[in-house]
């Protein structure tokens, strides 16, 4: 029987990891897809043999398949699109310290 998740102790701290098989149970997507997005760079497996990622990629798979599907978008656009996405995220984090360090003065 195929795993769908792995617990791994990490710095005395346990975290889970999804299996190539828990993603696509988790996302209702086939195997081929998610590896289309490990090709195209939009997810990245946090080890190679066996594949496994991390708990927040279930997420961002769906994220991606909702925006492709919705904006008609092919996995090569979409990453272009997830690059933009995540920088603005992180500066969003970033204005947001800034803020705080600000009004903490």
């Amino acid at each position: 029987m195929d795993r769908l998740l792995v617990v791994r102790t990490t710095q005395n701290k346990e975290e889970i990891a999804f299996t190539l098989r828990g993603l696509t149970l988790h996302t209702g997507l086939p195997a081929a897809r998610i590896r289309q997005m490990i090709r195209e760079g939009l997810i990245t497996p946090e080890s190679e043999k066996p594949l496994l990622f991390s708990p927040e990629v279930p997420r961002r798979i769906l994220k991606i398949e909702r925006i492709s599907s919705h904006l008609g978008l092919n996995l090569s656009v979409m990453a272009l699109v997830m690059e933009l996405l995540d920088r603005l995220e992180s500066l969003e984090k970033e204005l947001g310290r800034f803020h705080q360090e600000g009004t903490a003065l």
